[in-house]
């Protein structure tokens, strides 16, 4: 696992959540995505922050 800055993972992980939340809010998302979409994008977010398995 890569240690290092917490904003490394922080700002991204923040600005991630902080453009899905504007997407919904602003009504740019159609209703069944807004609805599961949250789920989706915290899964897209854990996958991405997964520790790199190469050695």
């Amino acid at each position: 696992m890569n240690a290092g800055p917490l904003e490394w993972i922080g700002v991204p992980v923040f600005a991630t959540l902080h453009g899905y939340a504007d997407l919904a809010a602003t009504g740019m998302l159609a209703p069944q995505i807004a609805e599961r979409g949250p789920d989706e994008v915290i899964a897209f977010i854990l996958r991405g922050c997964a520790p790199d398995p190469r050695p």
